[in-house]
């Protein structure tokens, strides 16, 4: 029997919360995979780039947003059908704007643990989101 392999593409998604205790959530545009769908923002990691590199390049470019910080260990990771996708703890730098949607996201909202149930997510979102109520 011949083994097979499968090519996943490494994406890092950047968990920001808030001093209140509220995750920044994007909703993805209405053009490509995942229309609509609500996310941790994030994206696509190129070769030989880091977790922290691919996290500070992906909301550069998603919200023009400086990240500071990112935590020690990654929060949480799920293999998708294409995809792996790996949670980490993000720290924003000195905001000198509102952050704002861009090309990636139609919107962008401060969202409450609590509510996030009421947001149709990401499948990756989504188990992320099941993780975090399970820790708590």
């Amino acid at each position: 029997m011949e083994e097979q392999t499968v090519d996943l593409t490494m994406v890092v998604a950047c968990v920001i919360k808030g001093s209140t205790s509220l995750f920044l959530m994007g909703r993805r545009s209405e053009e490509g995979e995942y229309r609509g769908l609500w996310e941790f923002p994030g994206g696509k990691m190129e070769e030989g780039e880091t977790l922290l590199a691919a996290a500070a390049r992906e909301l550069k470019e998603e919200l023009d947003i400086p990240v500071l910080t990112m935590g020690p260990e990654p929060l949480f990771s799920i293999i998708m059908p294409k995809y792996m996708v790996t949670f980490v703890d993000i720290t924003l730098g000195e905001l000198k704007h509102p952050i704002l949607p861009m090309e990636a996201h139609s919107d962008i909202q401060w969202v409450p643990l609590s509510a996030m149930d009421t947001y149709a997510l990401t499948p990756a979102s989504a188990a992320f989101v099941i993780h975090l109520l399970q820790q708590r």
